[in-house]
């Protein structure tokens, strides 16, 4: 089909795919290319998450949740994102270093297959969020609504991408993908783009902002709440990636280079999708830490290493008297009725809320 679009006896590996700027020349040999950056950036961010959702699945093996499956598919997902991407490395180029030959039946699937999947990685990640939400903070009323007006928005922000692929980057009955260059069709997506990385970006700062005054009436000393608002406060790095996609998802509408920004927006997708897979994992991640990791010996070796001599300093510090221990979330011996930490895996099967003048509740005791 791209021959075409040039001259009969002309080969379309001989001409560049989109026109160079004034002054360039179009590079078919060397060009630039941010091939081995999005490398990088798909195997860091998917290696990331994948330790992430492995410690969140380990610690809560025994009571595996709604969260937890919706986060199990929202990895697959991600991992066949990544994995599509990299096999599409060679079109990480301007568009002008392209040979119009590669502009193909193939590079229309590919396309097809990208925005098949983004939107559903997006919504089964940032829907686990929700309902870890739920798990925690599911006893008062303006937060159960909350958390389903969260859970219907990321429903209708990323699943129409599905049909919309289906309509304007797939071929009709009896045509071919070729014919796709031609039509376009797919450029109708674009502007859909933006709506949704706009709407994305709200989403993302919702989800930052939703727990934060719960953490901040939770009856806990201020180090542990500190603690608590610095492990959901990771949603914060989702409302960054979210801004970069947004920004490339514009520059795609405004660029006649549109391979070079539609591999710009492919590694901010991968990024937001794993921000938020880490995100829904963090608290169990955190866990699996202290459980696991923080009582081994090797980790207890680097603590001293670090710590050096102020282990010495610290034995000649009286301790203050000390009153009655004091209640620990999910810990194996109970120390009095007051206070909670987020501890083992526990958590992940609790509900955690407070009530309006600051106490804990555990809506399983009755909210006793």
């Amino acid at each position: 089909m791209a021959s075409a679009l040039v001259p009969p006896g002309v080969d379309p590996c001989t001409v560049p795919s989109g026109m160079p700027p004034p002054g360039q020349t179009w590079n078919f040999d060397n060009p630039v290319s941010v091939a081995s950056i999005t490398i990088a950036i798909c195997t860091i961010m998917t290696a990331c998450a994948l330790v992430f959702v492995t410690a969140r699945i380990y610690v809560n093996k025994r009571a595996l949740n709604l969260s937890d499956y919706f986060m199990i598919v929202a990895t697959v997902l991600d991992l066949a994102f990544a994995g599509v991407i990299i096999s599409m490395i060679k079109y990480n180029r301007h568009q002008w270093d392209i040979p119009l030959c590669w502009i193909n039946g193939q590079y229309m699937k590919f396309l097809f297959v990208n925005t098949i999947l983004v939107g559903p990685a997006l919504y089964f990640s940032k829907s686990s969020i929700f309902l870890m939400y739920r798990q925690f903070f599911s006893v008062k009323r303006e937060m159960r609504i909350a958390i389903i007006i969260g859970l219907i928005a990321t429903f209708l922000i990323y699943i129409p991408s599905i049909p919309l692929a289906a309509i304007f980057s797939a071929p009709r009955v009896g045509h071919s993908w070729e014919e796709l260059i031609i039509t376009r069709s797919i450029e109708l997506l674009i502007p859909w783009g933006i709506v949704q990385g706009t709407v994305s970006l709200a989403l993302d700062i919702y989800i930052f902002i939703l727990p934060i005054p719960i953490l901040s009436k939770l009856n806990i000393t201020f180090s542990k709440r500190l603690q608590l608002l610095a492990v959901f406060a990771t949603a914060l790095m989702g409302v960054t990636a979210s801004v970069i996609a947004l920004a490339y998802r514009i520059k795609l509408v405004m660029s006649a280079d549109s391979t070079w920004q539609q591999a710009a927006l492919w590694m901010a997708i991968v990024v937001e999708n794993n921000v938020a897979i880490i995100v829904g994992s963090m608290p169990a991640f955190a866990n699996f830490i202290r459980i696991y990791v923080s009582e081994t010996k090797a980790f207890k070796s680097l603590q001293s290493m670090l710590r050096g001599s102020r282990n010495d300093s610290s034995k000649d510090i009286q301790k203050a008297p000390q009153g009655p221990e004091l209640a620990t979330f999910g810990s194996p011996r109970p120390r009095g009725p007051s206070y909670y930490e987020l501890t083992d895996s526990a958590i992940m099967r609790t509900q955690l809320t407070t009530n309006d003048s600051g106490v804990s509740l555990n809506p399983e005791n009755g909210g006793k």
